[in-house]
């Protein structure tokens, strides 16, 4: 292939991905959260359950944390699809095939998963010491001087307010790991279907989600996929010590 040509296929691969060469781990995750938010929402409490009145400034109920992303369903093995003819005009790659089927994809997927779990745990512990301090106080309410209330409650308004920036750096300590892997993961994905298309002499590369219908022989899947495997078996998420 000739440079100008070189250039050519080059400049189609990079339109095709311009708006989609991040890794999808993020919107996988939204979506995971709203669905396990509308499944997990606590039923309203009855007038038989409502604790005693709170103290006054009683702070908001703690910020609901990401939830782990479900376990996704085995997916039927389907036979292996060799590359197209050189040459082919265009090509489709199947992106979230990559992500559930490369090693460095699961290997994000699980780290992922584990920090999420990481930092539930930690809050949970807090947001139970807060409950209990609460409950503690309102016990004693009649036992204390109306100055020694408000100073009780002012004590654990500071510490509920610690709690709720405690939790905002949690997640920004995730968002921002789990951005940086969809950036670096991304780039070497693009890399490699760049690598394919250029040897290959493919014009352009799409993904499936850009099509509306194709033929099986299109894809360049399984080859992107075997590639990313040998020169990237896995894959380190970065996240700030928090």
């Amino acid at each position: 292939m000739n440079r100008i040509a070189s250039i050519a296929v080059s400049t189609a691969i990079a339109l095709a991905f311009a708006s989609a060469t991040q890794f999808s781990f993020a919107q996988q995750t939204q979506q995971q959260q709203q669905r396990t938010q509308t499944q997990q929402r606590p039923p309203a409490q009855t007038q038989q359950q409502r604790p005693p009145a709170q103290p006054q400034q009683q702070p908001a109920q703690p910020q609901q944390q990401r939830p782990s992303a479900p376990q996704q369903q085995a997916q039927p093995q389907r036979p292996p699809i060799p590359l197209p003819p050189e040459g082919t005009p265009i090509v489709v790659v199947e992106w979230q095939m990559i992500i559930q089927q490369s090693t460095s994809g699961q290997s994000i997927r699980k780290q992922l998963d584990a920090k999420v779990a990481q930092l539930k745990q930690e809050v949970s512990q807090q947001e139970a010491d807060l409950k209990k301090a609460q409950e503690d106080l309102e016990r004693q309410r009649s036992l204390l001087s109306p100055d020694a209330m408000a100073q009780r409650q002012r004590d654990l308004q500071t510490r509920f307010a610690t709690y709720q920036k405690g939790v905002q750096e949690r997640e920004r300590i995730y968002t921002e790991g789990e951005r940086d892997a969809d950036q670096r993961w991304g780039r070497e994905v693009f890399s490699t279907i760049s690598e394919i298309a250029q040897e290959q002499k493919y014009q352009i590369v799409l993904r499936q989600e850009q099509v509306v219908l194709h033929e099986p022989r299109l894809l360049i899947t399984d080859e992107v996929i075997k590639r990313l495997n040998r020169k990237l078996p896995t894959f380190q998420v970065n996240f700030a010590k928090n």
